[in-house]
């Protein structure tokens, strides 16, 4: 199962819109201690990945954080369901995968062009997209990304305000 961590009760999300998060975002693999601290105030809900890729090579792997793998297996899955209703789906999840195995300037691209076209996932793509950002260690498109960040009850707020904190270093 994969885990995510989502604001105490004031946070206003559907149980939707944070199903659909919590089963294309996974946890960092790699947090420096003071991410750790900051994250482990939040209290986690454990969600399913299902049913969109249940049974893929792409599915096992994402849920194994093998995130190379992963990738070239949502690549391949793209490629073979270029008409399925689950594509955008499957397009953030490579960039995901993307983003923890390494591949940061084709996750924040992937990030943006996904930006307008994911409905009520818009703010974590954005969200997305600064974290890769950050680790290209450009700050002020990090700012630029938390910024638009439209949604006053987004579920992430610790997750941006630690992310601020880096941009301004």
């Amino acid at each position: 199962m994969l885990l995510l961590g989502i604001d105490p009760p004031a946070a206003k999300i559907t149980p939707r819109v944070e199903a659909k998060v919590a089963a294309m975002v996974p946890p960092r693999a790699e947090e420096s201690k003071r991410a750790e601290s900051v994250e482990s105030a939040v209290p986690k809900v454990t969600l399913e990945l299902d049913p969109f890729f249940v049974g893929t090579a792409a599915y096992r792997a994402f849920k194994a954080k093998e995130w190379t793998l992963a990738a070239k297996e949502f690549e391949r899955w793209l490629k073979a369901h270029p008409k399925s209703e689950h594509h955008l789906k499957a397009q953030l999840l490579l960039h995901v995968s993307q983003l923890y195995s390494g591949q940061v300037d084709l996750s924040a691209a992937g990030f943006v062009s996904l930006l307008g076209r994911m409905g009520e996932l818009n703010d974590y793509c954005r969200l997305l997209a600064a974290e890769a950002r950050l680790r290209q260690k450009q700050f002020d498109k990090v700012l630029t990304n938390l910024d638009a960040i439209k949604d006053a009850e987004f579920g992430q707020t610790h997750r941006v305000s630690f992310m601020r904190a880096h941009a301004h270093g």
